[in-house]
């Protein structure tokens, strides 16, 4: 069943000839659009600030965003200038105000502008600038001035010191339940203020004797700082963040609303709600702990806000009731805390805030308006201090219903309470334990008061009734629809009290109120689906008193046949939406909505997992008319076989999700999702090189989709049999044949080629020629050789090394299983060297540098056949002589006996005449000089 929080205001408005409109407030409705906040001409950094932090807000649809140590403009702000005033102060740094992740603010902010209809601020454009210690007031203020005389800074302020109110009173006897006199009932409501004052409160004895009275099934979040959680009159909490300065304030206020009815120690007014606590300290993020409560609670919840700041007007000139205390103003005046409290409050979340011990009056023009509801509302209960004084004759605190001389004042303030000797847990000025050895654990106070009071006891007011609405409706009041209960039934103040404060709560009231006249529900409604002028049946309770039944906000003509039961005509402009019924006590929502039409309904599909392009059979109703289907959101080709069964395909890029289906009456989504099988990813492998046999394992996820068995490795599209195949990693050993390269994965959802490549070792098969002259082509034969930088060879883009006999040569140009490159000047014989990523390797032969044969001498220069003849030069052969050059005498070869590179011996053959010797190698001619004479 929906229903509206709002339901509670609606109900209270059917109740009383004084009650306004929903979401309305005495003075004003609320508005819809954020007042930017008024920047100052000049700031002045004084009292209780922190000099060297400045709170910074940034103009709504900048989107300004930090990231790294930098901010940025998403939406192409200018913030050169801003950037250039903080680089003067080296040291500076900035930080986000509101600590929570950006995405959640974002969502957070969409959703209470939808429930609540407020424009709110956008919070991550909050920023903390840490400045230097070392600078200056002076320097400071200047800086902020200059901020604020920037366009794209909406404003900035220096960041506050927040106090906690107080105001103390003699303390008087240690009785406890019968001292807090703020349980207990007021005189009639209506009645004459009686004179003597006596003691009067909420009568939260009338709320404990109805289910839920007591806060069950409720939270709050005190945010301060300062408590005692073990204290013996405590649960534990269900929420806390920040530090804890070890005061007694807080402990104080935890007493008032959760002090646990135990017959010792002090009775709260909600103690079986839960309890968080949200400490500011030592941080003074007063905003950023409003924020985190807001995310750890839920609508009809309460934040409770016991910190006040200083305002604008210094040494207290609005002061004028002689109280003397500083010019503490509501935590609310600062813009980053109404933000937060405004989000809060939209989001449905109760907040309950001091108005503050400032002596002042909020409507004082020097406020600009801040507390003027008609421009600015954070929709937060603002709660007043009532004065409370000893009565002589009864030896009692008691209220008078006059404003206590401290506390701020105005058309702002919502409601007060008492605002002194209160009985609570807290500093053990009343009781102590044992005398002889105090126990922190026992202490208990009977002198708390001041706004911290006065908001602490309207918080317990509001989860008494909270905890009610719960128990009677299943829901919760909205925000503002609790504080116009709250300001409309409570206990007026004193005829001859000029200031505003509002009233004091007054629960025995504001229950009877609730209970004379419920607000509708819708538990259902049929048919759930029809076209234009069909007869819906609505049921639910109490709909006797309906004034109106809508279909998707659309006005429908209907009977009413019974306090369960509304028949309603489908309008001719309605369209799918939710049914509203009203009554003068509230709306009712349903919780299905009403389609217009037949729209198709989903049933069940088969399979329901696979990988892009996979035929899906779709069964359900309603799909003759059917105009698209597809699987989370990615539209897909579809063929409809029959009014309930349609086949589609999985369409390439659509992720797991919901299948849906669209005919013009509507659309269907099916319960179950569609599981795409993901394409494979590689996310490394190792090693990176090795020779054939080594093992490798590729990692990464999605290898197998289905089924493992249909998953392919290759390497260089080279196919590779894995040794085992998980969905997450593929082991192998590299096969032979296969080449460097990169490996591809492959399953039924798809290929992925992996980012790097394996390189296997280079191999020298030959080079040719085995001897050359310097300037001389060479090539070298083998494998992998390179991968990804091959072709002609460039310098500055290679992965293969090349050198001779240690000596560095350039290639012309690298394939996998060839190189050439030109000998060059100063190369020397030796052995080839080839380095890649895969490794290195060197040829076995030896290859010969050689320059065209030289000859020097011969000896003897003449002789019969069969003479010895030596003969000294240069080039006869390389290192080693494995090549033998041709030597001749006048063309008839000679028989070689010995050859060395620069030396060699040869006989005269027969058959040889007179003439020159010419000596032949693979690289030249020589022919001597001189004439050899062959003798008889």
């Amino acid at each position: 069943m929906r229903k509206k929080i709002n339901i509670g205001l609606l109900l209270v408005l059917a109740l009383s000839l004084l009650l306004q409109p929903a979401w309305s407030e005495p003075s004003s409705a609320p508005i819809s659009q954020r007042h930017a906040p008024i920047k100052p001409q000049h700031t002045q950094v004084a009292g209780q600030v922190q000099k060297d932090r400045i709170v910074v807000k940034f103009n709504e649809g900048t989107t300004v965003r930090l990231r790294g140590k930098q901010l940025k403009s998403l939406a192409g702000a200018d913030l050169a200038a801003f950037n250039t005033l903080l680089q003067n102060y080296p040291g500076t740094t900035v930080q986000r105000l509101f600590s929570r992740p950006e995405p959640d603010l974002e969502q957070e902010k969409d959703d209470a502008e939808q429930r609540s209809g407020w424009q709110l601020a956008d919070l991550n454009l909050y920023y903390m600038i840490q400045l230097p210690s070392a600078l200056s007031v002076a320097e400071v203020e200047a800086l902020i001035n200059a901020l604020n005389a920037l366009d794209v800074v909406e404003i900035a302020y220096p960041n506050s010191i927040d106090t906690l109110p107080f105001a103390d009173i003699p303390p008087t006897t240690p009785d406890f339940q019968s001292l807090q006199g703020y349980l207990v009932a007021p005189t009639p409501f209506g009645y004459p203020q009686p004179s003597p004052a006596i003691m009067e409160g909420i009568d939260a004895f009338y709320a404990w004797t109805f289910p839920g009275g007591d806060g069950a099934d409720t939270k709050f979040i005190d945010v301060e700082y300062g408590w005692n959680l073990t204290h013996e009159d405590f649960k534990a909490p269900f929420f806390q963040t920040g530090g804890n300065d070890g005061g007694y304030h807080g402990t104080a206020v935890l007493g008032i609303i959760i002090g646990q009815h135990d017959g010792f120690g002090v009775t709260g007014i909600a103690p079986a709600a839960d309890f968080g606590v949200a400490s500011a300290y030592p941080a003074y993020d007063y905003s950023a702990k409003i924020n985190e409560a807001t995310a750890a609670l839920a609508p009809g919840d309460v934040i409770l806000i016991e910190l006040s700041t200083l305002g604008p007007t210094a040494n207290n000139t609005l002061a004028t009731w002689g109280c003397e205390y500083p010019d503490n103003v509501p935590e609310e005046w600062r813009p980053d805390v109404f933000d937060a409290i405004r989000t809060a409050t939209a989001k449905g979340i109760v907040v309950v805030e001091g108005a503050g011990n400032g002596v002042v009056n909020l409507d004082d023009p020097a406020f600009n308006g801040y507390f003027d509801r008609s421009l600015r509302d954070s929709g937060a209960i603002l709660v007043a201090a009532g004065e409370v004084q000893l009565n002589a004759q009864t030896g009692q605190y008691v209220y008078t219903r006059n404003a206590a001389c401290f506390t701020n004042y105005g058309s702002r303030v919502d409601v007060n309470a008492w605002g002194g000797g209160v009985v609570t847990t807290g500093s053990g000025d009343m009781f102590k334990g044992d005398p002889t050895s105090p126990d922190p654990n026992q202490y208990y106070t009977q002198s708390f008061g001041g706004t911290s009071s006065a908001s602490a006891i309207v918080a317990g007011a509001v989860l008494s009734l909270q905890g009610y609405m719960k128990q009677l409706l299943g829901a919760k009041l909205d925000p503002l629809a609790i504080r116009t209960l709250l300001t409309q039934t409570g206990t007026p103040k004193s005829f001859s009290e000029s200031r505003q404060i509002g009233r004091m709560p007054n629960l025995k009231v504001a229950y009877n109120r609730l209970q004379l006249n419920p607000p509708p529900t819708i538990s259902g409604f049929m048919p759930t689906a029809a076209y234009a002028g069909a007869t819906v049946t609505i049921s639910g309770t109490s709909l006797n008193s309906a004034s109106q039944v809508t279909f998707n906000d659309i006005a429908a003509s209907f009977t009413v046949l019974s306090a369960t039961q509304i028949n309603a005509t489908v309008p001719g402009s309605a369209t799918t939406g939710y049914i509203k019924v009203t009554t003068p006590s509230g709306t009712a929502t349903s919780s299905q909505i009403f389609t217009l039409g037949f729209p198709p309904t989903i049933s069940s599909f088969t399979p329901t997992s696979g990988p892009a392009g996979a035929l899906v059979t779709i069964t359900g109703t309603n799909f003759t008319t059917t105009t698209s289907v597809s699987f989370n959101g990615v539209a897909a080709q579809f063929t409809v076989v029959s009014t309930t069964q349609i086949q589609a395909a999985a369409p390439i890029g659509a992720g797991s999700g919901p299948i849906r289906v669209t005919n013009p009456d509507g659309m269907a989504t099916s319960t179950q999702s569609f599981t795409v099988y993901p394409p494979p990813v590689i996310s490394s492998f190792a090693p990176t090189n090795g020779p054939v046999g080594t093992s490798v394992s590729v990692n990464g996820s999605n290898f197998c989709a289905g089924a493992c068995n249909l998953t392919q490795i290759k390497l260089n599209g080279t196919l590779i049999t894995p040794s085992s195949l998980f969905p997450g990693v593929i082991l192998f050993t590299i096969p032979s044949g296969v080449t460097s390269g990169k490996f591809t994965v492959t399953t039924p959802a798809g290929t992925v080629t992996s980012k790097g490549a394996f390189y296997l070792p280079p191999a020298i098969f030959y080079f040719t020629p085995a001897i050359a002259a310097v300037g001389t082509s060479v090539s070298i034969y083998g494998s992998n050789f390179c991968y990804s930088k091959c072709g002609y060879y460039n310098p500055a883009n290679n992965e293969t090394q090349v050198t001779l006999n240690g000596v560095s040569i350039t290639p012309t140009m690298v394939f996998p299983g060839f190189i050439e490159f030109t000998l060059p000047a100063g190369a020397t014989s030796g052995k080839f060297t080839i380095t890649t990523s895969g490794g290195t390797i060197t040829s076995t032969g030896w290859f010969n540098v050689q320059g065209p044969p030289t000859i020097d001498y011969f000896n003897p220069p003449s002789g019969p056949v069969g003479t010895l003849v030596t003969m000294g030069g240069s080039y006869f052969c390389g290192v080693p002589c494995s090549i033998m050059p041709e030597v001749k005498l006048n063309s008839t070869p000679v028989n070689l006996w010995t050859v060395f590179p620069g030396y060699m011996q040869f006989t005269i053959p027969v058959g040889a005449t007179t003439g020159k010797f010419t000596v032949t190698t693979p690289v030249g001619t020589k022919t001597s000089g001189g004439t050899f004479t062959v003798t008889p």
